[in-house]
C-alpha cells in the first residue's frame, strides 16, 4: 500500500478565510505525519496585510508576482507555471481549495502522474454557476479529480454522479482552544463573528435584535470582523436608535475570549458552506442559533431546538423570536450551550485531519 509522502496544497492566498484556516490546519498536522509539505499560492500578500503565518518546514511557492494584469493572461500564466511545478515537484498528491484554484489545478495537471484532489468549500452554485454553460463546464472539469471533498451532502448533489462516487464528505476541525474555553453567565452579549459583507447578512441580525432590544435592556449586540459594509451597516444601527447597544468591534485574533464573554452566538448568512465559526461557538459550549442557508452546513452539524435553532434565511421574525426564545429561557439556553458542546466533539483537529490523510491514501491506491 502506498503512503502518502508529498503533497502539494495550491489556494489562491493565505488571508484568514475559511478556507484558508483549514487548509493551514492540514499542511501543519501532515508535516506531523512526516508528509513533505509544499503550498502554493497565485501571490504574495503585501506586508500588513492578515494572513496565516506558514511554518518555515513547508516549501512555498508563488505563481505570479502581483495580483495586477489582464484576466485572462493572468490566468494562462497561473495554469502554466503551476503546471511546471507540478511537473518539478513531483508530489504524490495535488490538493486544492476554492473554485478558481479548483479549476485552475485541474486543467494544469492534466496528463500528469499525480493524483489530483478538489475541495469544494462553498456553495457550488455560489462559486460554479447556476447557468447551463458554467454549471457543465465545472461538472466536466471535476471529472479529471481523482477526488474530491465536501463540507455537506448538498453540495455534492451539484456534480455528477462519477464525482459524488469517488468522494468523501469531511467538517472542518475545530482547535481544542474552543473546547477550553469557560463561559462568564454574567455578561449578555448576542456576538456574530465574520465578515462585514453582503454574504453574512447582518442587516437581518440587527434588524432581529432591534425587535427585541427594548425587552432586553441589558443585552448587546456586538459584531466582530470587517468588511465592505461596516458603514452601511452602522448607518442602519443609527436609524433604528441602537447606536448603544450595538457595537462594531473589528477584527479579533482571539475569537474564545470573545466566546466566553457571550450569552448567544448568531449566524445570519444568506450561504455557507460549513462555518467554521459556528462550529467553533458550538465547541465553547455557545447556544447558537443558525439560518437554514444552503448548502446545507448548519443544518448538518445542527439538531434544531437540541443543540441550536435553525431560522429561515432573511426571515426576521423567525430571528427575533429565536432570540426571545433563548434570552428568556435559562434552562432551555444551556441545554442547548452543554448539548452544542457534546456535538462539536466529532470535529476535532485529530479526528478531521486522520480523515483527510485516510482519503488520501484511498486515492493514492485507486
Amino acid at each position: 500500500m502506498k503512503k502518502v509522502r508529498k503533497v502539494l496544497f495550491y489556494i489562491d492566498m493565505m488571508g484568514h478565510g475559511g478556507a484558508q484556516r483549514v487548509m493551514w490546519v492540514l499542511m501543519h498536522r501532515f508535516l506531523q505525519y512526516g508528509v513533505q509539505v509544499i503550498l502554493v499560492n497565485d501571490f504574495e500578500l503585501a506586508n500588513g496585510q492578515a494572513q496565516y503565518s506558514v511554518s518555515g518546514k513547508i516549501s512555498r511557492l508563488y505563481l505570479r508576482k502581483s495580483l495586477h494584469g489582464n484576466p485572462i493572461l493572468k490566468n494562462i500564466e497561473r495554469v502554466y507555471n503551476l503546471r511546471n511545478i507540478v511537473k518539478t515537484e513531483s508530489p504524490d498528491v495535488v490538493v486544492s481549495f476554492l473554485g478558481r484554484p479548483n479549476e485552475r489545478m485541474l486543467i494544469s495537471t492534466m496528463g500528469l502522474p499525480c493524483k489530483k484532489i478538489v475541495s469544494v468549500r462553498n456553495d457550488p452554485i455560489r462559486e460554479y454557476g447556476d447557468h447551463f454553460f458554467s454549471k457543465w463546464l465545472a461538472r466536466f472539469l471535476f471529472l479529471l479529480a481523482d477526488g474530491c471533498v465536501f463540507q455537506t451532502h448538498d453540495a455534492r448533489k451539484y456534480f455528477l454522479s462519477k464525482t459524488r462516487q469517488e468522494s468523501a464528505i469531511i467538517k472542518n476541525p475545530v482547535s481544542a482552544i474552543f473546547f477550553n474555553v469557560k463561559q462568564n453567565k454574567a455578561v449578555s452579549n448576542i456576538i456574530s463573528v465574520g465578515r462585514l459583507e453582503k454574504q453574512k447578512n447582518n442587516t437581518l441580525l440587527i434588524r432581529a435584535f432591534s425587535k427585541i432590544a427594548a425587552k432586553y435592556s441589558d443585552v448587546n449586540l456586538v459584531f466582530y470582523g470587517s468588511g465592505s459594509l461596516k458603514k452601511d451597516l452602522q448607518l442602519l444601527v443609527h436609524k433604528l436608535d441602537l447606536d448603544t447597544r450595538v457595537d462594531f468591534a473589528g477584527d479579533t485574533d482571539d475569537v474564545p475570549s470573545k466566546l466566553k464573554e457571550c450569552k448567544i452566538f448568531v449566524l445570519s448568512s444568506d450561504f455557507e458552506g460549513m462555518p467554521n465559526a459556528l462550529m467553533e461557538a458550538m465547541a465553547a459550549g455557545v447556544p447558537c442559533i443558525s439560518t437554514d442557508c444552503p448548502c446545507g452546513g448548519p443544518k448538518e452539524i445542527i439538531e434544531n431546538g437540541k443543540d441550536g435553532i435553525l431560522v429561515s434565511v432573511g426571515n426576521e421574525e423567525s430571528l427575533a423570536h429565536a432570540l426571545d426564545y433563548l434570552l428568556s429561557n435559562t434552562r432551555a439556553r444551556l441545554l442547548i450551550g452543554k448539548n452544542a458542546k457534546e456535538k462539536a466533539k466529532e470535529f476535532t483537529e485529530e479526528q478531521v485531519v486522520s480523515k483527510w490523510y485516510q482519503y488520501f491514501e484511498n486515492v493514492l491506491n485507486r
